[in-house]
């Protein structure tokens, strides 16, 4: 699945890299790219943060570690998301060159929609068992599903508005992503 979502990244980077000769996209072709981009992120952010805390072999060992529980979902969050942050640095970077506006925007777009994707995994998190995660994806809870989506075109929004020249509105979307987001969180557990 991640081998999918990575594919989907390459005609986008070959459009990037070669400008269509000939062919007039008009002004604002570029400005596609910065929603593009930030739902990639989401997308891939998402998948990498399941595998981290689905792929937990010893759960109560991690939870025996000496380091608090917060510090181990930091870890994972770090891990699911760096990578996607790493790698979606390429094409931002090459839109950066072509249109600096819409480059920021998906720049702004990526980290937040990547970020936003791993901090529900961790909050939402549903480990299992290995045997189960080499079977089938396991699906997430109706809200966290659809909170998921919700946040991810809500930064896509954002990015693309911002983009395309609308930056006012473009705090319409985000406030929205970022409030579903807020929601989204658990609280802590109480402490007996």
């Amino acid at each position: 699945q991640i081998g999918l979502q990575l594919v989907y990244l390459l005609p986008l980077a070959f459009i990037l890299i070669q400008p269509a000769q000939g062919i007039d996209l008009g002004r604002y072709a570029d400005t596609a790219f910065a929603p593009a981009l930030t739902i990639l992120s989401s997308t891939l952010a998402g998948s990498l943060i399941w595998i981290t805390v689905s792929a937990e072999d010893a759960p109560d060992l991690i939870a025996a570690a000496p380091v608090s529980r917060r510090l181990v979902d930091r870890a994972k969050l770090v891990a699911a998301v760096g990578p996607v942050l790493a790698l979606m640095a390429i094409p931002v970077a090459l839109l950066l060159l072509r249109s600096p506006v819409a480059g920021a925007w998906a720049a702004v777009g990526c980290v937040a929609a990547g970020t936003s994707a791993g901090l529900i995994g961790v909050w939402r998190k549903n480990p299992g068992s290995r045997k189960a995660f080499m079977g089938h994806r396991r699906q997430p809870s109706l809200a966290a599903g659809l909170g998921q989506m919700v946040v991810s075109m809500g930064w896509a929004s954002a990015a693309g508005l911002g983009a395309y020249g609308l930056p006012w509105l473009a705090i319409i979307p985000a406030i929205l992503a970022a409030s579903v987001l807020a929601a989204l969180q658990r609280p802590p557990p109480a402490l007996p």
